[in-house]
């Protein structure tokens, strides 16, 4: 959403609606984003002092970001009136647009019927109020905008089935900051340390165990945001209890800064993320699109991703990286790039070309557009 409002600001007066507070200033040093430019208008201003003190008390709830959705989509159509456009981007904040004009980016119909429960029985009576109130009120807000794009043609196609209506694509940018540097022998995975291993950092410290010893002087990075949550703290811990004596490194909370270093020195990327899934009853548990597969291309470093989700959209198998479904081929494109520099010279320039296509100037264009056509539509 902060790229969506710094390019609308270049010709625009733009205004982030947000719950809690926002500091644009830190946000758009750590994105590389000129964000001075925006205005804030948080819940906290709000005139009433039932909502400014919900506000308060929301953001202090356990699982707080659940109810945020749910107070956003409540008290949002109020703020949203004074505009001549409004643009929604969160995953789940179902604000009925009462703007003369409405844009939502959906990353995933997270409403989807089939979507998973939350583990254990405190949480689902915890969630309970908040998953009635969604399913009774999401779809008919999706009416209130005069368009909608996704973020892949993975996600165009679960929006379009749950949704019954016409939905555009609008690929995320990638940061441009990501460029090779002198590579280590090193296999990296990003993304959050997540409980139940969403993200398939224990699946890839096993495969690697099973490889390391015919790959000798390689390593396994696994980079990511651990959170402040009791299960996924737990998770951790038991992932580094696991990984103890093997050429396998944890790496959480990393700085952005060391982050980009990471993936530029990386040969090779790994996105384990949708396997051992049941994508056809729960969709959502696949990579919606895959950014960190693009950073990691754009630095040179060659994606092998599970062949899921968003992910065969962004790889060309075989030319800028492979996509496989199971283990033993993840194992068998690992040796054969470890094995043979010239395959994974050819294959990493490759990945550079592809990964660049996914740049700022090409979502900016087609932000542009898709707002030039709503504003000029009845």
């Amino acid at each position: 959403m902060l790229e969506i409002a710094t390019t609308l600001a270049q010709r625009h007066e733009v205004t982030l609606l947000t719950v809690g507070k926002l500091d644009l200033e830190i946000l758009g040093r750590f994105f590389g984003l000129p964000a001075q430019r925006l205005k804030v208008l948080s819940f906290r201003e709000h005139p009433s002092a039932l909502v400014r003190n919900l506000d308060r008390l929301v953001c202090r709830w356990p699982e707080g970001n659940v109810y945020k959705k749910m107070f956003t989509a409540i008290f949002g159509p109020e703020f949203v009136s004074g505009y001549d456009l409004f643009v929604n981007g969160e995953s789940g904040d179902f604000i009925r647009n009462t703007a003369p004009k409405g844009l939502y980016l959906i990353f995933f119909p997270w409403l989807m019927a089939s979507s998973k429960s939350p583990p254990g029985l405190i949480r689902r009576l915890y969630r309970m109020p908040y998953e009635f109130w969604r399913r009774r009120c999401y779809r008919d807000r999706w009416e209130s905008y005069g368009a909608i794009y996704a973020v892949s043609q993975y996600s165009q196609h679960h929006v379009e089935a749950t949704l019954n209506r016409t939905c555009g694509i609008l690929y995320p940018p990638i940061d441009d900051e990501f460029r090779p540097l002198p590579k280590a022998n090193r296999i990296l995975m990003l993304g959050r340390f997540m409980d139940q291993d969403e993200k398939g950092q224990w699946f890839g410290a096993e495969q690697f165990k099973r490889l390391c010893q015919k790959i000798p002087g390689w390593e396994l990075v696994c980079a990511g945001a651990l959170w402040p949550d009791k299960r996924a703290k737990r998770f951790f811990r038991h992932l580094k209890r696991s990984t103890q004596g093997w050429p396998i490194r944890l790496l959480p909370n990393l700085p952005f800064a060391d982050l980009k270093t990471l993936v530029g020195q990386s040969k090779i990327f790994w996105h384990a993320m949708g396997h051992g899934q049941d994508l056809v009853r729960h969709p959502e548990l696949a990579e919606h699109f895959g950014m960190p597969t693009v950073e990691c291309m754009r630095a040179g470093c060659v994606p092998l991703a599970f062949d899921g989700g968003g992910q065969p959209e962004i790889i060309d198998s075989g030319q800028s990286g492979y996509v496989w479904n199971k283990p033993e081929m993840l194992l068998d494109y690992t040796l054969q790039l470890a094995r043979d520099p010239e395959r994974w010279n050819r294959m990493s320039k490759a990945a550079m070309i592809r990964g660049s296509t996914f740049s700022r100037g090409r979502f900016q264009r087609t932000i542009f557009s898709a707002i030039d056509e709503l504003v000029a539509s009845r």
